[in-house]
């Protein structure tokens, strides 16, 4: 995956839609997590995934070196 993308701007009317469900637990930290940075939860969401990706592609990446 070409990590330029994680990095680029998207227009909000090109992004797409994902569901996830969490336990409410795991939904009230990301309530207060998101509270914190002054986030919503669904822009968390989106930067949680993002950095997860991307460190998934660099792990990779090194892997097969």
């Amino acid at each position: 995956m070409n990590t330029a993308i994680l990095e680029s701007a998207v227009p909000v009317k090109n992004l797409k839609r994902i569901t996830i469900y969490v336990p409410p637990d795991l939904y009230e930290a990301l309530e207060l997590w998101a509270a914190n940075e002054d986030r919503s939860i669904s822009n968390l969401g989106s930067r949680i995934v993002k950095e997860a990706v991307s460190d998934r592609t660099n792990t990779k990446g090194a892997k097969s070196k």
